[in-house]
């Protein structure tokens, strides 16, 4: 049995390398292509993590605790451009952002917490008001 299936795979294979389409693509194909490909896939990463690079992102921090330390902290650092600015004014916060002139800003989101704890703060919703299982 295992001399007719060595017999069988012999024929096969002897047949794939006397036809040249066979062992073009099966062989010569893949060495060419593969390769080629993995360039232009590098190069197109290359340029997208250049592109990355150049970018510079603009993060807009509104402080109103009223200290002054986190505005001298980041007046120190060379990382970062530091303007400040009282109150939301929507052309001061697009011309600092640098909004095209089709879109405006309307809100600003607070990250952090607040200097004094208010108990304006409304209480949160219990999970079982907000999710139903099924």
């Amino acid at each position: 049995m295992f001399r007719n299936a060595r017999l069988l795979f012999g024929k096969e294979l002897l047949g794939a390398f006397r036809d040249r389409r066979t062992l073009f693509l099966t062989v010569l194909f893949p060495l060419i292509f593969y390769p080629l490909v993995l360039s232009v896939m590098s190069q197109f990463g290359e340029a997208e993590r250049t592109r990355l690079d150049t970018l510079v992102p603009t993060v807009l921090v509104v402080d109103r605790s009223g200290d002054e330390t986190f505005a001298r902290e980041l007046v120190r650092t060379d990382a970062f451009t530091f303007l400040s600015f009282e109150a939301f004014d929507e052309a001061k916060a697009a011309s600092i952002l640098d909004v095209p002139k089709h879109l405006r800003p309307v809100a600003m989101l607070p990250i952090g917490f607040p200097a004094e704890p208010s108990n304006r703060i409304p209480p949160r919703r219990k999970l079982e008001d907000v999710v139903t299982y099924k």
